[in-house]
């Protein structure tokens, strides 16, 4: 080695720093980093030792090899992602958490998907879920269109939207439920995902979600107004049967009662209740025939409405859907004790079983409404509120939102509303309001029908 003033020179091969490149030089070392003549690497950030260093990046795939992104590197991933498989188990139990609407897309998805929720088994279990989920819960709206000759029944157009205290969420127009247009039936009851509706020549079981329908025999008995309409299921038979129980007008004390069971195809007579009994509920105004009348209120395996015996007594009668047998109950002691009653009724709030009546004094009009906290206990009976107003005639309970507010069916001196204790409840755009030929009322008087049920993939066409 030879001395150069206070370096030593060595030939080394360096590798130099910048972009990890090797390449061979002559450099000038300081004498205290000189121990014999050897390959010497200078350090820096990405080098260790002499080798081959890898930079760490998102797309290391290997300890030694860097791959840069590519389309072959997404494709590949891709593929990999498709080839997961989840178990039947699985792929049932998500598709049956899902709304109805996106189950008959996802059946165009492939014929193992249509092949699924075309089971009868799939919709069974998507009806459990469905039952027991608010969000599943809809409004069927049935709106009037008046014509020239006929301005209280008209024609009929249908809509659904999101049971909610808020209003005009997920609106959506729904077909007709039939062949025949313009539609001519209306609604007389819901219930465990179905609907009936009625023409002037025969009935309709449909299902608002899948737009099925099946059209029912009539029942051989003249048509009168005031008739009450109950739809149930019943678990005992897994059949569906309706109860059809007629106005007392025209039948004194005792209106004949028939029951359709769907798997019979047929209706037939059943026997009165044994106290004797008359329904008063007949209509107050012209337009409200016999497709507004109250639903008969089915809870607890069984029919429910207000009836009067011999001896002008009210009191809940109760029919049960599988062995037939009649019930009673008795009512509230707030409606027993008001004398001038102009209406009463039974319904269904959150799945306990309502009473209400509505009468006028000096005051204007007054409307109370009861629940039922346990089931068939006169004691549970609880007072919800009341509502005095002076041009109120009447007010019927519709349902009660997940943050206590109860929908209301008003029925003022001049017009009719559905409202909250927050002011007006609007059910449909300012556009399918317009779209009317002629307003005969204001506001919300176009709409005839408003009833709650739970989407469902019953097909009716397989029940008969």
């Amino acid at each position: 080695m030879w001395l150069k003033h206070k370096y030593l020179i060595a030939e080394n091969r360096l590798v130099n720093p910048s972009k990890n490149i090797i390449e061979e030089k002559i450099v000038m070392i300081p004498s205290k980093n000189i121990i014999e003549e050897k390959t010497v690497v200078i350090p820096s950030k990405n080098i260790i030792e002499e080798k081959i260093v890898v930079i760490p990046s998102k797309n290391i795939i290997e300890e030694k090899t860097v791959v840069n992104p590519s389309t072959s590197t997404k494709k590949m991933d891709a593929d990999r992602a498709m080839k997961i498989h989840f178990p039947d188990v699985i792929i049932v139990d998500i598709l049956s958490r899902l709304p109805v609407r996106s189950l008959l897309r996802f059946k165009c998805a492939s014929k193992f998907w249509r092949s699924l929720i075309s089971e009868p088994y799939f919709k069974t279990k998507h009806w459990n879920h469905a039952k027991n989920n608010q969000n599943f819960q809809r409004f069927l709206i049935g709106q009037v269109c008046p014509t020239s000759h006929d301005k209280w029944l008209g024609t009929m157009s249908f809509y659904c939207s999101s049971v909610s205290s808020v209003q005009l969420v997920d609106v959506q127009k729904l077909g007709c439920p039939s062949n025949d247009k313009p539609c001519g039936y209306f609604i007389v009851c819901c219930g465990d995902g179905l609907s009936l509706l009625r023409s002037p020549n025969d009935y309709l079981l449909w299902n608002p979600s899948t737009n099925e329908s099946v059209v029912l025999p009539n029942p051989e008995s003249p048509r009168t107004f005031g008739s009450a309409y109950g739809l149930g299921y019943d678990t005992t038979s897994d059949d569906y049967k309706i109860l059809r129980i007629e106005s007392s007008k025209g039948y004194g004390s005792n209106p004949p009662c028939k029951i359709f069971a769907l798997k019979s195809g047929s209706w037939r007579k059943i026997d009165n209740h044994p106290r004797g009994y008359k329904i008063d509920n007949h209509p107050r105004r012209p337009y409200d025939s016999e497709f507004v009348v109250n639903s008969l209120a089915f809870v607890h395996g069984a029919f429910h409405w207000i009836i009067k015996d011999n001896l002008s007594k009210y009191f809940i009668a109760s029919l049960n859907i599988s062995n037939e047998a009649y019930g009673e109950m008795p009512l509230p002691e707030g409606i027993c004790n008001i004398y001038n009653k102009l209406r009463y009724g039974v319904s269904v709030l959150e799945g306990m079983l309502c009473a209400h009546c509505n009468y006028r004094n000096t005051e204007g009009g007054t409307f109370k409404l009861w629940v039922m906290k346990d089931y068939g206990v006169k004691e549970s009976w609880t007072e919800l509120f009341t509502i005095q107003e002076t041009q109120l005639l009447s007010a019927t309970p519709i349902c009660r939102f997940t943050d206590g507010e109860v929908l209301l069916y008003y029925n003022w001196a001049r017009y009719t509303e559905y409202r909250t204790s927050k002011g007006p409840y609007r059910l449909l755009p300012a556009s399918a309001a317009s779209a009317l030929p002629y307003r005969f009322l204001a506001g919300s008087a176009f709409i005839k029908h408003l009833f709650c049920y739970t989407e469902s993939l019953i097909s009716p066409k397989l029940l008969v």
